[in-house]
């Protein structure tokens, strides 16, 4: 079964280097704004987009982002451990991410895309480490962009996705726990657990702009596949949505900002301790004073459910991202 997944891989990661060739060779196939624009444009306006929700527009760019964070004052209640109360813990969590993203336009309805990225949290003080460990997840995926529908107002755009990960979780809490109730080191007792799954799946991405000043993307993403957790499948789903506005269509100041929330739990897949789904909601701020170019600077609100604590872990990251298009 990984030899043919391995297989299914290699063939889409052709396809992609052949879909960028062809895109090159037949540009004229894809229609330039007259305006010169290259930057997504609808109803003449300039989207801010962001990663965080994919928009549906078939252009080629790419994107790099990288980003870091804390959740402070992280409260562990007392737990009994071989029938004896033991203290609660408190500690600072650290979030750490590196994403890059490509995607060719084939023609004026076909693009596709891959993303290579690394997500890390971690307990930056012994007793966060201690009761939330450290946990990595990396991995890449692949998928085709499709428009559906387009008006003046209204873009609709389907995706196909294939995602290949791999996730680490090192757990000392449950590690210890389990010495300390059994007297002794078990085999099936494991300090570092890894694992490789995969998942594939679609959605839908809109996009919808009433006038030169506003835009509002869309997403709704659907997965199913392995997880880190177990052998099974299960479905994981992904829903976001976002409003962004460009200040140089009203003043000289070249400046847009985006502002929008992300429900998912797909993280969860990757991340033994989060229970359910997780939350942000973010803020970019870019600057818009070139047509084929973004550099914004963001500001999320991370809110995630995690085991042995009283509350969701909330925390702020900050990411740094350059979207060039071509």
């Amino acid at each position: 079964m990984k030899i043919i997944v391995s297989k299914i891989f290699l063939m889409l990661f052709i396809i992609t280097i052949i879909a960028d060739t062809v895109a090159a060779q037949t540009n004229a196939e894809v229609k330039p704004d007259a305006t010169g624009i290259k930057l997504p444009l609808l109803n003449n306006h300039k989207f801010v987009v962001n990663p965080y929700v994919s928009s549906p527009f078939i252009t080629t760019f790419f994107r790099n982002t990288l980003g870091a964070g804390q959740a402070v004052d992280l409260y562990v209640p007392v737990v009994i451990i071989d029938g004896k109360p033991v203290a609660g813990l408190r500690g600072t969590v650290t979030f750490l991410t590196l994403e890059f993203e490509y995607q060719a336009a084939v023609n004026n309805w076909l693009a596709v895309f891959g993303k290579v990225g690394m997500l890390s949290r971690f307990g930056s003080e012994p007793q966060a480490l201690i009761s939330q460990g450290v946990n990595a997840t990396y991995g890449f995926e692949l998928g085709w962009l499709i428009k559906v529908m387009e008006t003046k107002k209204v873009t609709l755009s389907a995706t196909i996705n294939l995602w290949n990960k791999s996730g680490t979780t090192i757990n000392f809490y449950d590690f210890i726990k389990d010495i300390i109730d059994n007297g002794e080191l078990r085999p099936e007792n494991q300090l570092v657990f890894s694992k490789d799954y995969i998942q594939g799946g679609g959605g839908l991405r809109a996009a919808w702009t009433p006038n030169k000043f506003i835009g509002v993307n869309g997403l709704v993403e659907f997965a199913l596949g392995e997880s880190l957790k177990n052998n099974g499948t299960k479905i994981f789903y992904n829903f976001a949505g976002s409003a962004d506005f460009d200040l140089k269509t009203i003043s000289s100041i070249p400046v847009g900002f985006a502002t929008g929330f992300v429900i998912n739990t797909f993280l969860s897949s990757g991340d033994t301790s989060i229970d359910s789904y997780a939350s942000n909601l973010f803020l970019r701020t870019a600057y818009t004073g070139r047509d084929d170019m973004l550099i914004s600077l963001d500001l999320t609100y991370n809110k995630i459910p995690v085991k042995y604590s009283v509350d969701p872990l909330k925390g702020t990251t900050v990411n740094l991202s350059l979207e060039y298009f071509f």
